[in-house]
């Protein structure tokens, strides 16, 4: 069969018997994103992270669909070489505002967008608080660590910890058009 391959230039396509190398142009139907990740999905289908948007693309047909932000993805760009096929059949796509994962054997696709929250600060061991002050009597935070926008440090106080939790949202996409919105408890691992 053939092998598909993604680039900065786009989505390529390498026929081992005929030696035929393909590029995919505009006329195709692909506007010139680069290649970011690429994952099979059901039988002819090619799931293909960009730096905007994914596009789901069938192989014998060559139909194309693209989301986007707006149906429901972390963000529109994704990282580069950042996807996976776990062992029941999940996709995941890395992002640079979180993770877009789906089963592609439905035709819903759940994203999860991952809203991380700091929940405490240590130094030196020492959980610090609004009311905490260096060895110098500075406050090292005006407000909760999970208000506070910047954190500065004395070079004495160099040993820090920095807790966090994720608050999970799950996505529901019906199509490209119709969207759900529900939310699920769901355990961090």
């Amino acid at each position: 069969g053939n092998i598909y391959y993604g680039s900065i230039k786009g989505l390529s396509r390498y026929n081992p018997q005929t030696y035929e190398n393909r590029q995919f142009t505009q006329s195709d139907g692909f506007h010139g994103k680069p290649v970011y990740a690429i994952q099979n999905g059901r039988p002819n289908e090619l799931w293909i992270s960009t730096n905007n948007g994914m596009l789901l693309y069938n192989t014998e047909t060559g139909f194309i669909s693209e989301y986007y932000r707006e149906n429901g993805l972390q963000d529109n760009e994704f990282l580069k070489n950042s996807s996976t096929k776990d062992k029941l059949g999940k996709i995941w796509f890395g992002g640079i505002n979180g993770i877009t994962y789906f089963s592609p054997n439905f035709t819903e696709i759940q994203e999860s967008k991952w809203h991380v929250r700091l929940t405490d600060l240590y130094i030196n061991n020492q959980p610090i608080t609004a009311a905490t002050t260096t060895t110098t009597g500075k406050s090292i935070i005006d407000y909760p660590i999970n208000q506070t926008e910047s954190i500065t440090l004395p070079h004495k106080e160099n040993s820090f910890v920095l807790e966090f939790s994720v608050l999970i949202v799950w996505i529901m996409l019906r199509g490209l058009l119709s969207q759900g919105l529900c939310l699920h408890r769901c355990q961090c691992i």
